[in-house]
């Protein structure tokens, strides 16, 4: 029987446990001792676990793993009577042993199917624990026994190595069958500290529900000095004093040891902000703005209930995990905005912004769960209504990649990355009359890239004045380059953007330029788009008239784009007005469109403006804008922006190129 089951198994033989031996069938039809099983196993000492044992004494299959020469094998454990020659029945143990190599993947599952079985097992015991698997790897150990050892969390490398070299086991030994024990108590005196403790320790096998033995724990309790009360995991910590939610770094710890501990975890972490809380408190009163973070950490304990955590990471910087069947979005919102109308008057619509993270890896740090759903909530900065975004992983790549955009912005100044495209402006004759310069970023690893993708993050970072200013040195420079050549009496348009006057004084930054390289004010065109004028008016206008009483030429730019009163060009004494064809008359057919658009051109006329259309993609658009009696255009139907030198090669001939450059 034993040659058969060689063709299926790498290993079958008969083993007596109680000796821990090898048994041999010899030709006399005897059963003989052979050799130690020991040495076998690559051990030196009986094995504690030992599948053989506990089948004997159990009367039925035992199953566990065990590590051979560096691999995992499977051993099934049958117990059996053999009948002898004379007529006696020797009983013993058939093991069967087949390679199972096993993945990362699974192993870490099985761990967690052990630390399952642990948390089964233990209940609510309020004891140290820390809990091996079968290859005797310490994969779990609550915040007790690192205390204890003075081990820092999560290191359970170096716990091991702590605890193997405190604890004493060896009198389990002194039974003299070791193999059959699940469990053995015993005190043992520790000197860890400043002074001498005695502990009671206690030595447990985990078995599955199919008998298979999955690995052991210790319980360690310290007669002197007691780790834990009985209270309740959540009443014994120390909570926020105000919302009575976990703060941040008890809610990080908390949560991990939740999923090490789950098996087959579904849960979603969820992060809670309070749009433009910082208004609040000037609006309401402190005491408000506490009545408003109470009710909503109170709102989320409730959520979190037995199986979830809520916490306070920060101000008004929520955190929720809760499992993923228990997640309901529209009642969660309906619950918050039953809050937050509450403190609504005129001038203030308080509101929630709620994003959430679908955990699909257990081993992320918490904290990066926690960053992973405040990306979800970037997303909605905007939005002033009460709101939920859910991650996803692209949310995770834009942020990595706006991280290295800005991270090089400053050596992308210093390197001159930053590169000035002209776009054509063409008079009604047809004639060039004027260019705007635009910005590409010619990234060294990225390629060349185009405003849209760095012009926003450098908007929202506070940095667009940094960029501004060298456009406009830049253009000023090739104004100042092309005296004497073709090119001296062609305008360059730049743009202002609306938050360069939070950083730097405009004004002086331009005028500088101009008499350092002395040129012509009237050259360079300053555009300044609608949205700005309408954010402060009366700054602009002011702005604007300095402007021009030093020469230079002022631009509204993006007209139509904001939907704008036409009676803000009465306040506005701008010299060009550029309008925006594609938010105007954003279709061929649109005929109250172009009823729009003519008079605003008339208007623009009757206020002694030019008017420049951009946007210009058609014939047709052409021919009707000449029509309603705009000036000049600018768009695609011409050109795109192009290099400075392939637009001077197209526009004024290769012999200027030399000349420019």
């Amino acid at each position: 029987m034993l040659n058969r089951l060689s063709l299926i198994y790498d290993i079958a033989r008969i083993v007596n446990p109680a000796k821990c031996v090898v048994l041999q069938c010899g030709e006399d039809g005897m059963v003989h001792e052979a050799a130690s099983c020991y040495g076998f196993w690559g051990k030196q000492t009986r094995c504690r676990h030992c599948s053989s044992s506990c089948a004997m004494a159990a009367a039925h299959n035992m199953e566990k793993d065990e590590v051979r020469e560096g691999r995992i094998c499977h051993i099934l454990s049958a117990p059996v009577d053999v009948e002898q020659a004379d007529g006696s029945v020797y009983s013993c143990v058939m093991e069967m042993v087949s390679s199972n190599v096993r993945s990362e993947e699974m192993r870490v599952m099985r761990d967690r199917e052990l630390i399952q079985l642990l948390v089964a097992k233990m209940g609510d015991v309020r004891r140290g624990v820390v809990c091996f698997n079968i290859e005797d790897e310490c994969v779990y150990a609550n915040p007790e026994v690192f205390q204890l050892f003075q081990v820092p969390q999560g290191e359970l490398a170096l716990l091991k190595e702590f605890f193997r070299t405190w604890v004493d086991d060896s009198r389990m030994e002194e039974s003299g069958d070791i193999a059959l024990l699940s469990d053995a108590e015993w005190k043992q005196e520790c000197n860890l500290g400043k002074r001498t403790r005695l502990c009671d320790v206690g030595y447990h096998k985990l078995f599955d529900g199919e008998g298979r033995f999955s690995g052991y724990f210790y319980e360690i309790y310290d007669d002197s000095m007691p780790l834990r009360t009985g209270l309740p995991l959540e009443e014994e910590s120390f909570l926020d004093p105000l919302t009575e939610l976990m703060p941040r770094e008890r809610f990080f710890q908390t949560v991990g040891e939740v999923l090490r501990c789950a098996v087959h975890p579904e849960y979603v972490l969820i992060a809670s902000n309070i749009k433009d809380f910082k208004f609040v408190n000037s609006l309401f009163g402190k005491e408000k703005g506490d009545e408003i973070l109470m009710l909503l950490g109170g709102l989320y304990r409730e959520l979190a209930g037995s199986k979830g955590v809520a916490g306070r990471l920060h101000g008004d910087k929520f955190v929720l995990f809760m499992p993923r069947d228990a997640f309901q979005p529209n009642e969660i919102m309906e619950r918050v905005t039953e809050i937050t109308t509450r403190f609504d008057n005129s001038s203030f619509k308080l509101c929630v912004h709620l994003g959430v993270y679908e955990i699909v890896d257990v081993s992320l740090p918490v904290s990066l769960m926690c960053d992973r759903a405040n990306l979800a909530i970037e997303t909605i900065q905007n939005v002033r209504v009460n709101q939920i975004a859910v991650y996803k992983d692209t949310l995770l790549k834009k942020a990595l990649h706006d991280s290295e955009i800005l991270s090089s912005f400053a050596s992308a100044l210093e390197n001159h990355e930053f590169e000035v495209y002209l776009q054509p402006q063409i008079a009604r004759d047809s004639t060039l009359c004027g260019a705007e310069a635009l910005v590409r970023w010619n990234h060294p690893t990225r390629g060349l890239l185009m405003p849209g993708q760095f012009i926003p993050l450098l908007e929202n970072a506070g940095l667009i004045y940094q960029l501004d200013a060298y456009m406009w040195g830049a253009a000023a420079s090739l104004i100042s380059a092309w005296k004497n050549t073709p090119m001296a009496e062609l305008p360059l348009s730049v743009n202002i953007s609306a938050r360069d006057t939070f950083y730097i004084d405009i004004y002086q930054t331009i005028t500088t330029y101009v008499e350092k390289l002395g040129i012509d004010p009237a050259k360079l065109h300053l555009e300044i788009t609608e949205t700005a004028l309408m954010s402060d008016r009366v700054q602009y206008n002011t702005l604007i008239d300095k402007f021009r009483e030093r020469g230079f030429v002022v631009e509204i730019d993006d007209f139509g784009s904001g939907y704008s009163s036409l009676a803000m060009l009465k306040d506005i004494h701008a010299d060009i007005l550029k309008l925006d064809l594609g938010f105007l008359m954003p279709s061929k057919e649109d005929e109250r469109g172009a009823l729009i658009l003519k008079s605003v051109i008339d208007m623009a006329k009757t206020l002694g403006m030019i008017t420049i259309t951009e946007g210009v993609e058609h014939e047709e658009q052409v021919k009707l804008l000449t029509k309603l009696g705009t000036d000049a255009f600018q768009g695609f139907y011409f050109d795109r922006p192009m290099p400075v030198q392939n637009f001077v090669e197209k526009y004024y001939g290769a012999g200027c190129i030399e000349r420019n450059a």
